[in-house]
């Protein structure tokens, strides 16, 4: 539980990053406050589904079987994201890494974030993805998939720059995008 003796607040909200799972792939938005990263599970995989009942017909149960979640993040309490465990809380203090670097094939940007939790390193690596609208209304305003993609990451890149102090921001941010 997280205690701290001012309020909280939002930052900003990255609608969509895409988490390797055990079972396939996991659909986050990433809530930044000005003390920590809220990864909030907004679509969870049920690929393993998939697997078990095999083919084109567990792949389709699968897909139904994805849910997305939509949520009021602009009137929720930050603590009740964090307190869900299927949530993935990250203390800014706790940063050790944030990298990002565009994938090889595709425009897609690859976000690796590396922090420490009681004598434990844990490391999350996604998919910097923008949300479908996003990316048909920018697409009708002209601007191309590689740009935006581009923009989209460095709006993370910005977040991070605005929540952390210069110091931290230097010690932790090894992509400058």
């Amino acid at each position: 539980m997280y205690s701290g003796s001012q309020a909280e607040k939002r930052i900003a909200l990255i609608p969509r990053i895409v988490v390797q799972g055990k079972v396939g792939l996991n659909e986050y938005a990433l809530l930044v406050t000005d003390k920590r990263s809220i990864l909030v599970l907004e679509k969870g995989s049920k690929s393993g589904i998939a697997g078990a009942l095999g083919g084109a017909v567990g792949a389709a149960i699968a897909s139904a079987a994805a849910t997305r979640k939509t949520f009021d993040y602009e009137n929720e309490n930050p603590e009740s994201f964090a307190i869900n465990p299927k949530n993935i809380v990250i203390p800014h203090d706790s940063l050790e890494l944030i990298k990002m670097k565009k994938a090889m094939l595709n425009p897609t940007y690859r976000m690796e974030l590396r922090y420490q939790i009681p004598n434990k390193s844990k490391k999350i690596k996604a998919f910097l993805s923008p949300p479908g609208e996003h990316v048909k209304q920018k697409k009708q305003e002209g601007t191309g998939r590689k740009q935006i993609h581009f923009d989209y990451a460095k709006k993370v890149h910005d977040v991070y720059k605005q929540v952390l102090s210069p110091s931290r921001y230097e010690a932790v941010m090894s992509t400058r995008l």
